[in-house]
């Protein structure tokens, strides 16, 4: 770790590797101040004086204060080619607060707030690092790089039936001639409602070049597709059993195609023929796919119920303590006699313990199965992998978790 020259404030550290930064910003307890820069712009020296002043009112117990250089530091290689000061607040190695700039009151105000919260162990919602990058033009080839990783991964589980079953998913594009006419849409949305299909979403749209070709793929009119770029008109997203093949047919029976097209234009496309319809769905209906595949990812995950005693001593702690994700929890609570009789009914040992008030938890797991080995370590009464009786006990078991985003990375 570089020295300081004498005269020079001292009282900070200089990061300039992986292990100095790890080591560093880990302590426990602590809350650090990092000051993230380039090496051909430096750190923000504007505000040493100020940073100097505030560590010694409050201490080295609970503040330290270092500078990181983001070119030689790999976790910090988002904020490469950024010029703006960017400051990182540090709680045992997961950063609480970002701050952009050299904003003195406000620096002194986040140090202020954060280290109170510390003395009271008030929780503090971690922030990603991706999160904390300043927009700026410099950093736009890296923000571009991780787009498209992540619609790359979008694209992958889109594919997968398990995440995204697209099979019952969609696209009706409606030009605006159609849109205008009343007899025509009123046909499109009498046919709809008779086939059994949910609008979704519908939003107005002008197709980029290469966009009409996911619709028109496999049609015989892929040459009609120059006709639809960036002309005015409405996508809708549809859910149904066999979505695509119930409205391709249920448009047919209803002559709706027939009466649009008997101007001599054609005002309607289809999407679901063939998978690229799908990038469209990503493009313009990304929540809605996103929310599915996180939902689906949930629903397959795997679970776990898990009971004890009562009386077993700091068992909630144990359990939170293995790092798997407790969805449902619940403590001196009983059974359903009916549901005991079912449990037993192999093992007579186990009615009166599971008669008794119990600690229960319902576990999750998104990407490997639970084992029952290191519950059974702990003494618990009973364990199973089986969803029906998981659900018997917790009728809403993960109805909160399941709209949460933060859930999700871990499988990201």
């Amino acid at each position: 770790m570089q020295k300081q020259k004498k005269g020079e404030f001292s009282m900070h550290e200089d990061l300039r590797t992986d292990d100095e930064w790890t080591e560093s910003v880990s302590r426990k307890g602590v809350l650090t101040v990092v000051d993230v820069y380039n090496e051909w712009s430096g750190p923000c020296l504007a505000m040493s004086g100020f940073l100097k002043k505030i560590k010694l009112e409050v201490g080295d117990e609970v503040l330290q204060y270092a500078v990181a250089r983001a070119d030689s530091i790999d976790a910090l290689k988002m904020f490469r080619g950024h010029c703006k000061p960017i400051w990182l607040f540090l709680i045992d190695g997961k950063v609480v607060s970002v701050m952009h700039g050299a904003n003195a009151p406000l620096l002194g105000k986040i140090i202020s707030d954060t280290i109170a919260n510390l003395s009271k162990n008030v929780d503090m919602d971690p922030i990603d690092l991706q999160d904390a990058v300043p927009e700026s033009l410099l950093h736009l080839d890296l923000a571009l790089e991780l787009e498209e990783k992540r619609s790359r991964e979008m694209a992958k589980k889109m594919t997968n039936p398990d995440y995204f079953p697209c099979d019952r998913y969609a696209l009706v594009y409606i030009q605006d001639f159609v849109c205008e006419s009343s007899e025509y849409m009123t046909a499109i949305h009498s046919s709809l409602e008779k086939q059994g299909l949910n609008i979704v979403e519908s939003l107005s749209v002008k197709l980029d070049e290469g966009e009409p070709d996911h619709l028109l793929d496999g049609t015989g009119r892929e040459n009609m597709a120059p006709k639809y770029i960036n002309q005015p008109a409405r996508l809708m997203l549809l859910e149904g059993e066999e979505a695509h093949a119930t409205l391709k047919s249920g448009f047919h029976e209803d002559n709706v195609i027939d009466l649009i097209e008997k101007s001599g234009e054609k005002g309607l496309l289809l999407g679901g023929e063939t998978l690229r319809y799908l990038k469209l769905i990503q493009k313009y209906f990304f929540t809605i796919a996103d929310t599915s595949i996180k939902q689906n990812i949930l629903r397959m995950a795997h679970k776990r119920l898990v009971v004890f005693s009562s009386e077993v001593e700091e068992i909630s702690e144990k359990v939170h303590s293995m790092g798997i994700e407790v969805v449902e929890e619940v403590h001196n609570t009983t059974l359903d006699p009916e549901l005991v009789m079912s449990l037993t009914e192999t093992d007579e040992a186990l009615k009166e313990p599971l008669s008794q008030e119990l600690s229960i938890f319902a576990l999750r797991n998104v990407k490997k199965k639970i084992s029952e080995a290191p519950f059974l370590e702990l003494e618990a009464l009973y364990t199973t992998a089986d969803e029906s009786i998981i659900f018997t006990v917790f009728p809403n078991f993960g109805a909160k978790q399941e709209t949460n985003d933060d859930d999700m990375k871990r499988e990201d």
